[in-house]
């Protein structure tokens, strides 16, 4: 016959509580009860003492308040305590009570949404004319709730050189203007290939004047490419593509081949060696592609499926077998939801009400309800822990 199981339950208000903890921190021997625990009665925590030093709560929720103002302090809400997560919904934030700081306390946990207005002025520098002292931008960001007087400014200045003017008009719009000095005009014009038929030549010049640069364009391999008089550089290919082959080689390196017809050279590409990288810091780790020995060009990455990563994690959940609260059954509707439901080994639930659901359960109000596991059956049976309060 196997044991029975004690599990002891402590009642109270929370600042109670907080004085255990107080004194716990001070106490060599720790002043919790190993195993037991923990309710307070005026907020609806839970906590378990995992040994007579540490107690963990297994509750923990977040509360809803309509706006940033009315977000409580530990004056108006003594049972406020760190980490208390509040969310309002008017400016769709997320915050934790951190009980220090420029904030009253708290911290925004979501990316920034208190921003209430963003502006943007154009003026000239310091008041002076845009020419010679340029035109400056200027950007102010103002937050919104608790925070609305708060705003941030800064700004740069553009400026004008050599040849470049800058000037604000009436609208506010920056005019930018630069000078044409260079009267100089210059033409590009081709000729006709001479003795090199795989080379075309654009020559650039000075209009009017007898001195020209020449640009020469080369062809190579199947290309070719040519010009004449009329301002044309003509390019054409003389070779047809008769095959491309892919490789990934057994080390993962990934290379192709072109072939062509008429006895050119082939073309062999740069390998490269595809890798995955996943994780994160110290975590980081790689995964190479290999490819089958041979002319197979299929890429092979090993990793685990998803099916094995489930099964390895049940495996695992199933080998920890530890109770894992699940939440108070506060009507009968919400019992027989959930305990006829999926359910685990060690899934815990309290029992809100008086519970008789037949051929399932049978408990009383402040109960523990606790999944075993039936080996034999290879089924759950629900153990009922009774709360001591009869």
């Amino acid at each position: 016959m196997a044991n029975p199981m004690n599990v002891y339950f402590k009642r109270g208000t929370q600042s109670a509580l907080d004085t255990l903890i107080t004194s716990n921190a001070s106490s060599a021997q720790g002043v919790f009860k190993a195993g037991a625990f923990y309710l307070t009665e005026d907020t609806n925590r839970l906590y378990f003492a995992q040994a007579n030093n540490k107690l963990v709560e297994l509750n923990q929720f977040i509360h809803i308040v309509p706006t940033g103002e009315t977000l409580p302090d530990s004056t108006t809400n003594p049972n406020l305590k760190t980490g208390d997560f509040y969310y309002w919904t008017d400016n769709n934030i997320l915050a934790v009570y951190t009980g220090v700081g420029d904030t009253n306390g708290w911290i925004q946990i979501n990316p920034d949404t208190r921003l209430l207005a963003s502006t943007n002025a154009v003026t000239t520098a310091d008041g002076n004319d845009a020419e010679t002292y340029g035109v400056q931008i200027t950007t102010t960001v103002q937050e919104s709730g608790k925070n609305a007087s708060r705003s941030a400014t800064g700004n740069f200045t553009l400026k004008g050189g050599a040849n470049v003017h800058l000037a604000l008009n009436a609208g506010n719009e920056i005019v930018i203007s630069a000078d044409n000095d260079h009267a100089t005009v210059y033409v590009m014009s081709t000729t006709a290939t001479q003795n090199n038929q795989n080379a075309g030549y654009l020559h650039l010049g000075v209009q009017g004047a007898n001195t020209t640069d020449d640009v020469t364009f080369n062809g190579g391999g199947g290309t070719h490419i040519t010009s004449d008089g009329n301002g044309n550089i003509n390019i054409t290919s003389h070779s047809d593509i008769q095959s491309i082959t892919n490789n990934f080689s057994d080390q993962g390196v990934f290379s192709s081949k072109i072939s062509f017809e008429g006895g050119e050279s082939d073309i062999d590409s740069q390998g490269i060696t595809p890798i995955i990288t996943y994780g994160e810091g110290a975590n980081l780790e790689t995964k190479k592609f290999i490819g089958a020995v041979g002319s197979d060009p299929t890429a092979h990455l090993s990793v685990y499926s998803r099916n094995e990563i489930d099964a390895l994690f049940n495996q695992k959940e199933a080998e920890f077998d530890g109770m894992k609260f699940k939440g108070v059954l506060e009507n009968v509707t919400a019992a027989t939801t959930a305990l006829t439901g999926t359910n685990k080994p060690g899934y815990t639930y309290k029992a809100g009400c008086d519970i008789d659901l037949t051929g399932v359960v049978s408990a009383k109000t402040g109960d523990l309800i606790i999944a075993e596991e039936d080996t034999v059956n290879n089924t759950l049976t629900w153990k009922v822990i009774p709360s001591g309060d009869d």
